[in-house]
């Protein structure tokens, strides 16, 4: 539980992060020949020259609730995040050893299960197996 509402709080903040620079009017790097996010969303609105200053206005006006709310939980949401690539670090040499460990008793049980299976059946099991590595389904 403790792992799900501080997951929250990282998203939160990633959120407020992306919101507060939204509307101090620091946009978000659309790329060498896009537009940001935010020209993209006032393009698609069809939001006038009026509208825009209206909005930049409201942004503005409630930029430093949002700066000290960023501001309060940013360290937080850092250290979750250092913490969750820590365990990402760990789940993945956990995975790498156990299929070490595995791997000679899943050989050992193919080679025994191929003594009963038909050439055609084992080329099955080739094009399938193929099919899930392609997909993303297979180490």
């Amino acid at each position: 539980m403790k792992i799900t509402s501080s997951f929250f709080v990282a998203v939160a903040t990633l959120a407020l992060l992306t919101t507060g620079a939204a509307v101090q009017g620091q946009q978000m790097p659309g790329g060498a020949n896009g537009p940001s996010g935010q020209q993209q969303m006032e393009k698609e609105l069809g939001i006038t020259p009026q509208q825009k200053t209206k909005l930049d206005a409201i942004g503005k006006k409630y930029l430093p609730k949002l700066s000290a709310v960023q501001k309060k939980y940013t360290p937080q949401a850092q250290a979750l995040q250092k913490q969750m690539v820590a365990l990402q670090q760990k789940m993945q040499a956990l995975n790498q050893k156990a299929f070490a460990e595995a791997k000679p008793t899943l050989d050992a049980r193919q080679k025994e299960m191929d003594t009963v299976l038909t050439a055609t059946q084992k080329a099955k099991i080739k094009q399938i197996q193929a099919a899930q590595s392609q997909g993303g389904m297979r180490r």
